[in-house]
C-alpha cells in the first residue's frame, strides 16, 4: 500500500488518507485521536524528600488563587516543568524546565511553588494561599 493511503477493512479498497467513509462500501474509518507528548511522572508522597536538580510538574488548577469581581476562581499558582533548586520550610524553590517555548517562558526565571497550609492573605483581600500539586517526573 502506497504511503498516505489507507486500506478498507471491510472490503479491501484504497483510500487517501483524510477519507472518513470507505467510498464502495459505506465503512467508516476509525481515527486515532491525535497524542500530545505526555510526560510521565509518579506520584510524591512527600515533597520535603526531594533533591536538587530533580524535576518535577506542577500540576495546572492548584496553588494560590484569588476570586475575581464576577466570583470565578482564578489560579494564581505554577504549571508546568521545573527544576528543583532549594527547600525551605513551606516550599520549593525552582527554575522553569524543558523546551524553549513552553507553558513556563512566560514565568520567566525563577518560580516558588507554594507547599505551606490553606491560609488568607495578610496583604491582599480575597487571595488565598493554598498548596501546589506536584508529581516527580520519571527519568528515562
Amino acid at each position: 500500500m502506497p504511503k498516505g493511503k489507507k486500506q478498507c477493512e471491510k472490503c479491501g479498497r484504497e483510500a487517501g488518507p483524510r477519507t472518513k467513509i470507505c467510498p464502495k462500501c459505506d465503512t467508516h474509518f476509525i481515527f486515532r485521536p491525535k497524542s500530545r507528548h505526555q510526560v510521565k511522572t509518579n506520584t510524591l508522597e512527600d515533597w520535603r524528600s526531594l533533591r536538587r536538580g530533580q524535576i518535577i510538574k506542577a500540576v495546572q488548577g492548584y496553588g494560590p488563587y484569588h476570586f475575581n469581581s464576577d466570583g470565578d476562581r482564578i489560579s494564581d499558582g505554577y504549571n508546568g516543568l521545573f527544576r528543583v533548586s532549594h527547600l525551605d520550610k513551606e516550599g520549593i524553590g525552582a527554575y522553569p524546565f524543558g523546551r524553549k517555548h513552553n507553558g513556563n517562558s512566560c514565568h520567566g526565571g525563577y518560580c516558588y511553588i507554594y507547599m505551606g497550609s490553606k491560609r488568607p492573605c495578610k496583604i491582599v483581600d480575597g487571595h488565598w494561599a493554598e498548596t501546589h500539586k506536584i508529581e516527580l517526573v520519571k527519568n528515562e
